[in-house]
């Protein structure tokens, strides 16, 4: 309660806090596959096992569908990347881009139509191999109606610094940005490259809040002086992770937190105040010996609860 009204810079995860967490599948485009439903249901076999917003929003397009989802094979899951399904010895890869040229496959052919839906402001799960490109699924997440108020509240308060920090391409980065009137952004980043800006924030601001929902953001919101989460479009991880909780997921109710702290701290100081003012003034007053029992014990018993008293204005204040 103390830290929250004295942080100058916050840095806010993309998809799931800053946009809806509720991407919708716009596009399906099969380039070695044949077809858009297989496209589709390859992805959503593999995405079942996942939990971020980008997999669930391909799953829930597959059975809108009514594409009957198999589970076969191994899932492994690569933080920030994506994941691959191996069955045996063959595997079958979603994931972004970044993915899938750290693992080599061919994607100069499809460069050109890639870059332009990047440059669009999509954002792209491909599909594929380590030999081939399979296809790619065109994903949008509208940002929250709150989030530019959340963010201009915050500047009115004085906040010095606010980042998006996202592992998406930077064409929707900047799409994000834009439509929510924030200048500062970072995009491509994987989890522990979010972990070490958070620090960065830190130590330039002497503390630093993010603010997450997703299994990714959970290291960067333990590396943060301040973690928030979402409620209910939060993961378990990131709840236990955070040590505040916006309940409603409810983004104006950040910078009414931070009003809050500043009241409790105002208070604080003021109740701190009065008691060793009140308790300064005995001592003087025994040492030239004019205090008496009930005058030390009012000093003492009566201070704390007009104090206690006092605290509980908290209870009706408003903003």
């Amino acid at each position: 309660m103390e830290q929250f009204g004295r942080l100058r810079a916050f840095a806010f995860d993309k998809t799931g806090t800053l946009t809806q967490g509720r991407p919708s599948v716009v596009g399906l485009i099969p380039m070695a596959l044949s077809t858009q439903e297989e496209l589709l249901q390859t992805a959503a076999e593999i995405e079942q096992h996942s939990e971020h917003a980008l997999a669930q929003a391909i799953v829930r397009a597959a059975k809108e569908r009514g594409l009957k989802l198999e589970d076969r094979g191994e899932f492994v899951a690569l933080p920030g990347r994506g994941g691959i399904l191996r069955q045996g010895d063959q595997e079958q890869i979603v994931g972004n881009r970044r993915l899938f040229e750290e693992l080599g496959t061919p994607l100069d052919a499809w460069k050109p139509e890639l870059d332009r839906l990047e440059a669009e402001g999509h954002t792209l799960v491909l599909v594929g191999t380590r030999e081939r490109l399979e296809g790619a699924i065109v994903l949008d997440d509208p940002p929250r109606p709150e989030s530019r108020g959340a963010i201009e509240a915050l500047r009115r308060l004085g906040v010095r610094r606010i980042e998006m920090l996202t592992g998406d391409a930077e064409p929707v980065a900047r799409r994000i940005a834009e439509q929510i009137g924030l200048s500062d952004y970072r995009a491509g980043l994987l989890p522990e490259e979010k972990v070490a800006r958070v620090q960065e924030l830190v130590r330039e601001f002497h503390g630093a809040a993010m603010v997450g929902d997703g299994i990714n953001d959970a290291p960067a919101l333990a590396a943060a002086t301040v973690g928030v989460s979402l409620a209910h479009a939060g993961t378990d991880v990131s709840r236990e992770t955070a040590d505040v909780i916006l309940l409603g997921d409810d983004l104006e109710k950040l910078p009414l937190a931070v009003r809050i702290s500043r009241a409790t701290r105002r208070m604080l100081q003021t109740n701190v105040s009065v008691a060793i003012g009140s308790k300064l003034a005995i001592v003087l007053l025994a040492a030239v010996g004019l205090s008496p029992l009930w005058l030390a014990v009012a000093a003492d018993t009566g201070i704390s609860l007009l104090l206690v008293s006092n605290s509980l204005r908290l209870l009706r204040w408003r903003p």
